[in-house]
């Protein structure tokens, strides 16, 4: 594809002439470029670019024969390297006089990201607010403290065999936190969630419930099964590290296995289990009575733990919704609003007003009020 053909369509984008796959393109490339923009560019030096860029494409896509072999058919999108230097032009170019039309308004309201925030609450219904200043906290036979080893709370110890009381660390919208197990294992929780595990495992198995969001690094135990309750299902594990994702407002669960191996059991309306064993790069899938597994990128499923967004062809509410939990603020929809996707990656550090900059080069247009203790953002063509 000649450099040409890359300026016709950035032309067609801002006509309004693309057609989704074409806008799809350029949104999600301008996502990930611009996000990391500080300074411009003039036209010298975005024609000296586009030169670059051009050659390097010419050595990565071939042209292919078609199977009737009638014309030739370049991949250019679907080439890696190709798609790459697509990129750089597309923030090449919405970086020079284009930029400042991408702008949100200049506004004093803003909205800043979310921080480790979480709290727990003790078998005897004590509660205490845990430190934004720690990363998390470990859980010790006869002691909780932070991962600096300051103490949070201590409790006797019992016999190995002995039930051991439920503590339970929820995490609210904007908050996040890591907690260490007493058998190693460690959980991130995400926003909006919440962690129930026993003060201590007893000595044949470890089970534990989720709320929400978590990430799991299990310490293998083969005489001590680890097992994740989530709304209903259970998930068997031996070592392994997986995604949980099961907000209540959302219409499906989905398990990630990153590596390891997972058994998902899943009960239907009868009260009948079905099993599943999902592999590293798999993901379960459960909507109402019906699971599915397919393989995915699991970076998309866990990046949040690295404090980042990250986006293939994900649809417009889905991205809100992730950014309402993460910024503590409610979403409307005003309008018409056309189905738009994103692609690319984001730092949850980032302030509001800065994610939504980049979110406006799709076309649309967000705005941040703040009434009291509830803060929105209104989303409008």
């Amino acid at each position: 594809m000649h450099k040409t053909a890359i300026r016709q369509l950035l032309k067609k984008y801002q006509n309004g002439t693309c057609t989704p796959k074409e806008r799809a393109i350029v949104e999600s490339w301008y996502l990930k470029y611009n996000s990391d923009s500080t300074s411009e560019i003039d036209n010298d030096e975005l024609e000296g670019e586009l030169d670059l860029i051009w050659s390097h494409i010419g050595k990565h896509v071939r042209p292919k024969r078609s199977s009737s072999g009638v014309g030739v058919l370049y991949k250019w999108v679907a080439t890696t390297a190709a798609v790459l230097f697509i990129g750089i032009v597309l923030y090449l170019f919405f970086t020079s006089d284009h930029r400042q039309q991408h702008q949100l308004a200049d506004t004093p309201v803003d909205i800043l990201p979310g921080s480790n925030r979480a709290t727990l609450t003790l078998a005897d219904g004590k509660t205490l607010e845990l430190s934004d200043a720690q990363q998390g906290v470990v859980m010790a036979p006869d002691a909780i403290t932070y991962t600096d080893g300051s103490l949070i709370a201590g409790y006797g110890t019992t016999g190995q065999n002995a039930v051991f009381p439920s503590n339970t660390i929820s995490t609210p919208k904007g908050g996040q936190y890591q907690i260490t197990l007493t058998d190693g294992s460690k959980v991130w929780l995400n926003a909006s969630s919440v962690l129930r595990y026993p003060s201590r495992f007893t000595t044949d198995k470890r089970e534990v419930a989720i709320e929400g969001e978590a990430f799991f690094e299990i310490v293998r135990d083969a005489s001590r099964p680890f097992t994740v309750r989530v709304n209903g299902h259970t998930i068997q594990v031996l070592g392994t590290s997986f995604n949980v994702s099961s907000y209540a407002e959302e219409q499906d669960m989905r398990i990630t296995l990153v590596e390891g191996a997972v058994q998902v059991n899943k009960k239907d309306s009868r009260d009948r289990t079905s099993a599943i064993t999902l592999n590293p790069g798999e993901q379960a899938v459960i909507k109402g009575n019906r699971i599915d597994v397919k393989a995915v990128d699991v970076e998309l499923y866990t990046a949040w733990k690295n404090g980042l967004f990250k986006f293939r062809e994900t649809e417009l509410r889905s991205v809100m919704s992730q950014l309402s939990r993460w910024y503590d603020m409610d979403v409307e929809y005003i309008g018409d609003i056309p189905d738009t996707h994103y692609y690319g990656q984001i730092s949850r550090d980032n302030n509001l007003s800065a994610v939504l900059r980049i979110l406006k080069g799709s076309g649309l247009n967000f705005k941040i009020t703040k009434t009291g203790d509830t803060q929105k953002v209104t989303v409008y063509p």
